[in-house]
């Protein structure tokens, strides 16, 4: 290869990237096929409906070969983990460092997610047989 496209590919991923997480409520027609799309990005976050889909970070059709491409016209109606989160962008990032809830007082302010349970917490032990 030569180095014009070395120094090209990187570029075009990078815009596909970026692309990719905007947060554009824009539909591509027969693209939405071929190539990921904010629309296909979205659904891959969803909290409502079928969960677990649209793994292929740049080619949806490895998830329709596979079994898990989801991309209905509608777009979906809550996004992201259950998990109380701040508002504010830049605090998300260190959010999980500051650990999380707990570090919230149990919600992260503005959310109004204190029902929310608090995925750091001990969870219960399983009923049922023992393995010991």
């Amino acid at each position: 290869m030569d180095s014009s496209t070395l120094n090209t590919r990187p570029k075009v991923h990078f815009s596909h990237t970026l692309f990719v997480y905007a947060n554009l409520k824009w539909r591509f027609g027969p693209l939405e096929w071929l190539l990921a799309t904010p629309a296909f990005h979205h659904w891959h976050h969803t909290r409502t409906g079928p969960i677990n889909r649209n793994y292929a970070s740049t080619l949806p059709w490895i998830d329709r070969a596979l079994g898990s491409f989801r991309l209905p016209r509608e777009w979906p109606e809550k996004y992201g983990t259950r998990a109380a989160m701040p508002d504010a962008l830049v605090d998300q990032p260190v959010y999980p460092l500051l650990g999380g809830a707990r570090a919230a007082g149990g919600s992260a302010p503005g959310t109004g997610a204190a029902d929310v349970a608090d995925p750091t917490s001990p969870r219960p032990e399983p009923t049922g047989r023992s393995s010991a």
